[in-house]
């Protein structure tokens, strides 16, 4: 078997069409495409239910009008997801109402699933204290961003959800940016709303402490504690701990019983002979507050969720935990931190002469050994 990485759609497309290349896996082409590819004698189209993910992410942070939980739930209510999976992605794409495949054991069938509904989103939008200032005018209840990857297909999805939300009286602005500018946005929390398609995290619950657990994100802080752990002179340390305790006192980090008990047993501790203790908790009140939530973009922030992330890992019971993450996705699918949109289908398109074709929902590529080839 001989891989070739062909970067651009068009030319992968030609390159099929002639027989140069026999298969491509799920390799983003326009769902158009793939319809146009599949009346093509010669070529065949395999679609397979997907585990992966398309999602929204809402900016949390307290001084983003998504902050207000309400205008969230109206966002959500606000999409029609059934019209964008039909017309644009030509039913290439399953309804999603979690961050777990349906089909997961760990994934909760009863949580809270957003289908579109514009009457109940305007309400929620007044409850939130925007209504309309101009009743059916052009005038919006409130103006927000949208960041997507610059691929047409992202550009046009976040089209058609401008297009819908301006109908409750959201003006949605469209920001694509390449992935470093984009990525560098998130991670500043530069944005109001993102798209993106989760790759694979979501088909283990590694992927709750992964998405939903707090993170306290200061670069101030992690400064701080970078100069602590490379000062080894006790001599050095004092000032350095007058730093991180100031900075931890503005208590901008999510609510935690463990790390504020941390804080106060650092604080008790002033002598010189302390100092290698107090470093040693102030570097473990930063593990605590930093070692999860590696791709929480959205600042969400609910003690209890991260109480139940970790009872769940200590716990090695399979009823106990499923018990848990539970509670965990309807608390969740509540706050909204995320809108779930669709699970995209695995897309595989290759020459006639493939065979024994069996593709897995996670988009694992375990299958290729298993093809075979006419001659």
């Amino acid at each position: 078997m001989h891989i070739k990485v062909v970067t651009d759609n068009s030319t992968r497309q030609a390159e099929l069409m002639s027989g140069e290349v026999d298969l491509a896996y799920n390799a983003q082409f326009d769902p158009e495409t793939v319809r146009a590819l599949g009346r093509r004698s010669g070529i065949q189209v395999k679609l397979g239910e997907g585990a992966n993910i398309g999602y929204l992410g809402l900016n949390l942070s307290p001084s983003s009008l998504l902050s207000n939980q309400k205008v969230r739930q109206a966002v959500a209510y606000g999409i029609d997801r059934e019209v964008i999976i039909h017309r644009l992605l030509r039913d290439q794409a399953r309804k999603a109402g979690a961050l777990l495949p349906p089909e997961h054991w760990a994934c909760e069938p009863g949580v809270t699933v957003y289908d579109h509904d514009p009457e109940l989103a305007k309400r929620l939008l007044d409850e939130a204290g925007f209504p309309d200032p101009d009743g059916e005018g052009p005038q919006p209840r409130l103006r927000l961003t949208i960041v997507t990857s610059t691929t047409q297909l992202s550009r046009n999805i976040a089209s058609i959800i401008q297009d819908q939300l301006r109908r409750i009286g959201i003006q949605f602005e469209l920001e694509s940016l390449e992935s470093a500018t984009m990525f560098d946005k998130l991670a500043k929390a530069q944005f109001d709303m993102y798209y993106l398609i989760g790759l694979g995290f979501n088909q283990s619950p590694d992927a709750f402490q992964f998405v939903y657990h707090s993170r306290y994100q200061s670069p101030e802080f992690a400064d701080a504690i970078s100069k602590l752990r490379a000062t080894s002179d006790p001599a050095r340390l004092p000032p350095l701990f007058t730093q991180t305790a100031s900075i931890l006192a503005k208590r901008e980090y999510c609510t935690s019983p463990e790390v504020d008990a941390l804080i106060a047993e650092a604080a008790s501790l002033d002598s010189i002979a302390d100092a290698s203790e107090k470093k040693r908790l102030y570097l473990k009140v930063f593990a605590l507050l930093t070692d999860r939530g590696g791709q929480n973009r959205m600042r969400y922030c609910d003690p209890r969720v991260d109480s139940w992330i970790v009872e769940a890992e200590r716990t090695n019971d399979r009823a106990a935990k499923t018990a848990i993450y539970s509670k965990l996705q309807k608390t969740v699918a509540d706050e909204v931190p995320q809108i779930y949109l669709w699970y995209p289908s695995n897309v595989l398109v290759a020459r006639a002469r493939v065979g024994n074709i069996q593709l897995e929902p996670s988009g694992s590529w375990y299958f290729i050994p298993k093809l075979t080839l006419e001659q």
